[in-house]
């Protein structure tokens, strides 16, 4: 999701600077326009400064390269004993053995696969606690278990737990990943990703909270911040700038403002699902790709054992660790086939999805319900948009 707001600085370099770090990427991946150039005085104080528009550049090909080493990574086996088990095969049993390795592959595969997060520590699990001053910037936690700091969480530190994570103060460019429930007493400047748990926090400024199997709460206002829960996401005041994803409800008092600064409020499931089908069809894209290799592999080393000739013992294990990838691949692929048959029977079937703004909505705020749009052309109070699966459009009533 596109993430774009309006920076100054003194300068070109400190605008960007500034912009990098409310968007939580390398300042080469943030696009700017120029809104205002900066003018220096005689003094050497600037006397205007720069303004800029600035998004975070999708990081697409970054994000298919992580993607695509992490399911290397899978569906690769590793098996450091493979050369000594195979070195005494003869071709005839080698090439019966390397059959038998693929079926034992499709077979064994829904064990090893990825088919989704590991469920959160229980709530007797340890707890680490520790003051915000422990954490260096730079430095990173690990652990298996909850986690309670007390104090702020610096720019640059990365807190990592099994369970549930809490700050007694606040968040600064940091990034907080549980398996639980993530409770920040104050501000948000970084990023929280929640994989099974609720997100809760007094306030979020460019910051990026990910709960895709939980409500996010925000006692306060949300200011240019990218938000995706998979229940409910509720903003005790204003919800400004930014997009905010809730698959059941999106729930504000403030939607924009009078100025009318670009904001997107999303409902539905649908949005979830079309989601996910694209991420099986690049994933499926990317096992076409793996498969290739494993035929080209197969029809260029096979017929050598076929025909009664051993090939080095790197050659035999590059060939049976392609039939067992194979195997692999080919289950996932007829897993992803299931999901994405029950994906497309899921779409349109949940109604009950909304956007709920409690006090007003002003313009320039795109209201998305599943794949109804509306764009407020004018402030409009104590209101609901859901859709009419009847005639495709957004319908709006009064707050509820």
């Amino acid at each position: 999701m596109e993430r774009s707001l309006v920076v100054t600085g003194k300068s070109l370099e400190q605008a960007l600077t500034k912009a990098s770090v409310l968007l939580h990427c390398d300042p080469a991946n943030v696009g700017y326009e120029i809104v205002q150039l900066g003018k220096i005085g005689r003094s050497g104080v600037a006397e205007t400064p720069y303004k800029l528009r600035v998004s975070a550049m999708s990081p697409t090909a970054d994000s298919g390269n992580q993607a695509s080493n992490a399911e290397e990574e899978l569906f690769t086996p590793h098996l450091p004993w493979l050369a000594n088990t195979l070195a005494p095969l003869l071709p005839d049993m080698f090439c019966k053995a390397l059959e038998q390795a693929f079926m034992d592959a499709v077979r064994e595969a829904p064990a090893i696969l990825d088919l989704g997060p590991p469920p959160p520590a229980p709530n007797d699990a340890p707890m680490k606690e520790l003051s915000g001053d422990a954490l260096t910037q730079g430095s990173t936690l690990d652990f298996d278990g909850h986690v309670r700091v007390f104090g702020n969480v610096r720019k640059g530190v990365t807190v990592k737990a099994t369970g549930n994570i809490q700050v007694v103060g606040e968040v600064e460019a940091a990034v907080l990943e549980a398996r639980g429930d993530v409770t920040v007493s104050g501000g948000l400047l970084g990023t929280i990703r929640s994989e099974n748990g609720n997100v809760t926090c007094k306030f979020v400024q460019g910051g990026t909270i990910d709960a895709p199997f939980g409500n996010i709460t925000i006692a306060e206002s949300a200011m240019h911040a990218t938000m995706h829960a998979g229940f409910c996401a509720k903003i005790g005041d204003v919800l400004l700038g930014g997009v905010c994803y809730g698959e059941r409800r999106v729930d504000t008092r403030i939607a924009g403002s009078e100025m009318g600064v670009p904001t997107v409020l999303y409902a539905g499931l649908n949005k979830m699902l079309s989601d996910r089908i694209e991420e099986i069809r690049l994933r499926a894209e990317r096992h076409m790709t793996r498969l290739q290799e494993c035929e080209r592999l197969r029809a260029e080393l096979l017929p050598v054992e076929e025909r009664g000739d051993e090939l080095p013992i790197e050659d035999r294990v590059r060939l049976w660790k392609a039939a067992i990838k194979k195997g692999r691949i080919q289950a996932d692929l007829q897993r992803m086939a299931r999901e994405k048959a029950a994906l497309l029977g899921l779409v349109n079937t949940e109604k009950s999805s909304k956007v709920c703004v409690k006090d007003r909505i002003c313009p320039k705020v795109r209201v998305v319900v599943d794949d109804a749009v509306l764009e407020v052309k004018k402030t409009t109070q104590y209101v609901t948009f859901s859709k009419d699966y009847e005639n495709g459009q957004l319908r709006t009533t009064s707050y509820q």
